[in-house]
């Protein structure tokens, strides 16, 4: 806009300097032609430049006093590549006679036809016209200034108007490697009058540039300018532009511009009315549609503050990277700036856009510095689910087909170029509300820093609904987890972030846990929850979670603790069912490195520690399982099934050791008022395979687990090898086992039966011939013969 602006200088200037010389001329000679080398000369005496005259001179005299020049050329200034600077094929100019001997000055229409104007710039940055332009050089000596000669009285002034036709005008810019021509130029005014409005219309081809624009450019106005006043206005500004090229995103640009302005010098003010902006054919990549900017400017330039008001942009969008491919919009805003304070505001901010609005304030100050703002938004509340609608987008499946209904946010705002802060911040979906204050840092590279409140969600509403190809409840969460995607390397790495979370209330996977407490330090790719507390099930959760995403693959540490945990509801929420019951605790201390959760299962390495009370293991009966085997190896009926498949304990514990993924376990030992359990085995976290052996031990054979029937096995080991998967364990009882247990245990008793003969036989026969001591000692003797 700088470059034209500047043409139309050129154009205008030049024209009057034709103007100004015709009239010279015209008092002066009768015949011009005859004086060619002479103004010549003298146009090389004050400027230094060639002037050339090639085509005729030719005078009229009434009723109009008036000049034709014909071609017309004016040298360039040293060092630059085209001889000629400027050149006219036609200039046309008259003054009526007449009104001269009142004082006034009547001319006609100024006519210009075939301007040439060729504008440069050397690579030193010197313009082609700086010698035309440029004071006089200093002599060092002083001067008295020259009397200025008195001009004859003038009374009045008026020119028919400005006519260029068919001009040129180039600008080649040595510096930046640019080039841009402005081809068919034509300046067109009405009557040029202090007194009145001018007509002005302009318009032009162009073309140039690196990365290339061309195109059509018009514009017409009405000038009303009263410099004694100061005043200058331009009314009914229509400017129109139809441009393509490289240089415009989607290689095309349709704008037309409508205000009206005016400038008074001596307030110093200016006033931009019913500005409109418009871009009717906008494009933009895949993106196309329109867009319309309107506003009323007001500025005091002596106090360097400037109003936008009634600003107003509104557009359609479309195209298949705009959401729904279709999107309506408006933002309206007032804008006030104070230059001399370095401050703006912005009020009365309203944006709407589909089913969204939003709207907010904001203060800008250290505008030429920092450039430190405060302010609030607010996104008024709106329904997610409609907005996807509104979009076109799929809409989200979820559990609860009510979740999704309303969202809302509202922030306060400050920070500056380089960091904003929301303080106070919350946000609200449909039943939760989350607030607290979240500040980035460094934008460019985002260090984030937050606290956060949650008062209660229930993450399982959002969830996307059951299928009958759904995997039930009780699927192993190995088989879950392996669905999993690969962790995001890349971002963990880049993230910068500390700041704490709490949660009131949270469900997820249908359990049920409170008072959450986190805290998040994460940079450089390391990554730390410390510490991490919750209440859930009666019991607590205590946590220390880190990773370290430095490497090719991510390393990840556990160390948690969960203390008086009703396991049975824990697990009942968890799975549907509770294979477990009793008030536990649990320890891991565990590490795990890859990227995938198949990676993280291949190498568990660690430790787990386990203690429960006054519970059962429930898919199994121990007793019953004895008895079964009891029954089936002796021919016998197998017996009725009785009661819960569950195998009570007063105590369970235990450790499991993880190496690359496998569990072994050495130490496991449960007990119950009938039965003593060891167990040892591994598990694979792998395939999720069970190979297990449990050493049941029955103690006691009254009603309960054990049975009378099972007097006979009272005290002898009995062992169940657990087989099959996490999801479908097998229990079976070792047949030669219990075979070999039945027939140590009719051994004892044959053995107890002959004992006892011979202890009555020593009773009867020598009780009254030995003392109490050598029957002891007797009887002692016997039972290690027997054993």
């Amino acid at each position: 806009m700088k470059f034209l602006f500047k043409t139309l200088l050129w154009v205008v200037g030049i024209s009057l300097l034709v103007v100004v010389a015709a009239a010279i001329l015209i008092p002066v000679f009768v015949d011009p032609n005859d004086y060619r080398d002479e103004i010549a000369e003298a146009v090389r005496k004050e400027t230094g430049r060639e002037l050339r005259i090639p085509g005729s001179i030719s005078l009229s005299v009434f009723p109009w006093l008036g000049v034709d020049l014909g071609t017309v050329e004016l040298g360039n200034a040293p060092g630059f590549a085209d001889p000629i600077f400027a050149r006219t094929d036609k200039v046309q100019v008259g003054v009526k006679v007449l009104p001269l001997l009142t004082g006034q000055v009547e001319m006609s229409t100024v006519v210009v036809d075939g301007l040439s104007l060729n504008l440069a710039r050397n690579a030193q940055g010197e313009a082609n016209w700086d010698d035309l332009v440029r004071p006089e050089k200093e002599t060092g000596e002083p001067t008295e200034p020259a009397e200025p000669s008195e001009p004859p009285p003038i009374t009045a002034l008026a020119i028919g108007g400005l006519d260029i036709r068919n001009a040129h005008v180039s600008w080649d810019d040595a510096l930046t490697g640019q080039r841009y021509d402005v081809d068919q130029l034509t300046l067109e005014t009405g009557a040029l009058s202090l007194d009145k409005p001018v007509d002005l219309h302009v318009e032009f081809d162009l073309k140039g540039g690196d990365p290339s624009v061309a195109g059509h450019v018009s514009t017409d106005a009405k000038l009303n300018v009263d410099p004694n006043a100061e005043r200058y206005q331009v009314s009914g500004l229509k400017v129109e532009t139809a441009l393509t090229g490289d240089a415009l995103p989607g290689g095309r640009a349709v704008i037309t511009l409508d205000a009206n302005a005016e400038f008074d010098g001596k307030q110093q003010s200016l006033a931009i009315s019913d500005l409109e902006l418009n871009l009717p054919e906008l494009a933009l990549n895949d993106i196309a549609g329109n867009m319309a900017l309107r506003a009323n400017v007001t500025g005091d330039m002596a106090k360097q503050t400037y109003n936008v008001s009634a600003f107003d942009l509104s557009g359609k969008l479309a195209g298949q990277a705009v959401p729904g491919e279709e999107l309506e919009f408006e933002a309206g805003a007032n804008v006030a700036i104070d230059l001399e304070k370095q401050t703006a505001a912005i009020s009365a901010f309203e944006l709407n856009a589909a089913d969204l609005k939003a709207r907010g304030e904001l203060a800008a100050s250290e505008l030429l510095s920092s450039a430190r703002f405060t302010g609030k938004l607010e996104l008024t509340p709106f329904s997610p689910r409609a907005l996807l609608e509104r979009l076109g987008q799929p809409a989200i499946e979820t559990a609860d087909s009510e979740v999704l209904a309303t969202a809302g946010l509202k922030a306060g705002l400050s920070g500056s170029l380089d960091n904003v802060s929301l303080n106070p911040l919350t946000v609200t979906l449909d039943d939760t509300t989350l607030e607290g204050t979240v500040n980035v840092e460094n934008i460019a590279a985002p260090a984030v820093r937050f606290s956060l409140n949650v008062n209660g969600i229930d993450a399982d509403r959002y969830l996307p609904p059951p299928t009958e190809d759904d995997q039930p409840a009780t699927a192993s969460p190995g088989a879950v987890t392996t669905a999993g995607a690969q962790l995001p390397l890349d971002t963990l790495r880049a993230l910068n972030a500390e700041g704490s979370l709490r949660i009131d209330n949270f469900k997820i996977s249908n359990l049920n846990v409170s008072d959450i407490a986190l805290n998040l330090k994460a940079k450089d790719g390391l990554i730390r929850l410390h510490p991490v507390s919750a209440n859930l099930y009666e019991g607590t959760y205590a946590g220390n979670i880190g990773l370290d995403a430095r490497g090719q693959q991510a390393n990840i540490t556990v160390d948690e603790k969960l203390t008086d945990i009703q396991a049975g509801p824990f697990l009942n929420d968890l799975q549907g069912e509770d294979r477990l019951t009793g008030r536990g605790n649990l320890s891991v201390q565990v590490s795990m490195s890859g990227a995938t959760p198949d990676d993280f299962k291949k190498t568990l390495n660690g430790v787990t520690a386990f203690a429960f009370e006054d519970g059962a293991v429930k898919g199994i009966n121990i007793g019953r399982l004895i008895r079964q085997a009891r029954a089936a190896l002796g021919g016998q009926p197998l017996p009725p099934e009785e009661g819960p498949v569950t195998t009570d304990f007063s105590e369970l514990r235990g450790s499991v050791q993880f190496r690359n993924g496998l569990a072994s376990n050495q130490d496991l030992q449960a007990k119950s008022p009938v039965l003593r359990v060891d167990g040892k085995g591994t598990a694979n976290l792998v395939d999720e395979s069970l190979d297990y052996l449990l050493t049941n031990t029955l103690v006691a054979t009254g009603e309960g687990q054990g049975g009378k029937e099972l007097q006979d096995l009272q005290g002898i080991p009995i062992p169940i090898r657990v087989t099959g998967t996490f999801s479908a364990p097998s229990y079976q009882v070792d047949p030669q086992a219990l075979a070999q247990a039945l027939l140590e245990g009719k051994v004892e008793e044959q053995k107890q039966k002959a004992l006892d003969k011979v202890e009555k036989m020593l009773d009867k026969e020598l009780g009254d011939k030995l003392s109490d001591e050598d029957t002891e000692a007797a009887k002692k003797l016997l039972k290690g013969l027997f054993n």
